[in-house]
C-alpha cells in the first residue's frame, strides 16, 4: 500500500488509523471501565487452564452445588466485602483452585460470577418490591455504589435496572 500511495498521504493516512485505534481502545474502556480487569483474569485463569491443574483432588461437582447453595440460602453475594479468597476459604478450596473452577466449569471469573449472581437477585427485587427504589436495590444485592450497579447490570441485561423494571412491569413476568 505504502508503494501505491505518496508518501505523505500513506504517512497521513497511517497516523490516521493509530490515532483511531487509540480513540477505540479508550472508548470502549470508558463504557466498560472493567474490561482491563477481566482480561487480566481470563489470561490467568487460561495460565492456570494450560498448566497443571489445581483440582485433581477436588470434586467438582459437590464444590458447585455447595456454591449454589451458599449464594441461594445464605445470598453471600450481598457482601460488598466478599472476595474470592473469602469464598474459597468458606469452600475450603484455595484461590487457585475456586479461580480455575470457575473458570473451567462456568466458563467465567470470579468477578463476572459475582456480578452475574447480585443482577439475578436484582432482577427478582425489581419485579417484587414496587416500593423499593432502585439504587436501594442495588445496594441490598451487594453492589457498592449507583455506577457500579448500574454498569454491571447493562453488561448482563443490556438495559438499565428502571427500563428493565419498566418493561416488566407492563409486561407482567420475567422470562429471564
Amino acid at each position: 500500500l505504502q508503494a501505491s500511495l505518496p508518501g505523505k498521504l500513506f504517512f497521513s493516512l497511517y497516523a490516521i488509523a493509530i490515532g483511531a485505534a487509540f480513540f477505540l481502545v479508550q472508548t470502549v474502556l470508558g463504557l466498560r471501565p472493567a474490561l482491563t480487569a477481566e482480561v487480566v483474569e481470563t489470561a490467568q485463569s487460561a495460565q492456570t487452564a494450560y498448566g497443571n491443574s489445581t483440582l485433581k483432588n477436588v470434586d467438582c461437582d459437590a464444590v458447585l452445588s455447595q456454591l449454589e447453595a451458599l449464594m441461594k440460602a445464605e445470598r453471600l453475594y450481598v457482601a460488598p466485602e466478599l472476595s474470592l479468597p473469602m469464598l474459597a476459604e468458606r469452600l475450603e478450596l484455595s484461590t487457585y483452585q475456586l479461580s480455575e473452577l470457575l473458570n473451567t466449569r462456568l466458563g467465567k471469573g470470579f468477578s463476572r460470577y459475582l456480578r452475574e449472581q447480585r443482577v439475578a437477585a436484582a432482577k427478582t427485587a425489581l419485579c417484587e418490591e414496587h416500593s423499593a427504589s432502585v439504587l436501594s436495590i442495588g445496594l441490598c444485592v451487594g453492589f457498592t455504589s449507583q455506577s457500579n450497579f448500574y454498569e454491571a447490570f447493562r453488561e448482563i441485561e443490556g438495559t438499565t435496572p428502571g427500563q428493565f423494571r419498566k418493561l416488566h412491569a407492563k409486561g407482567g413476568n420475567s422470562s429471564s
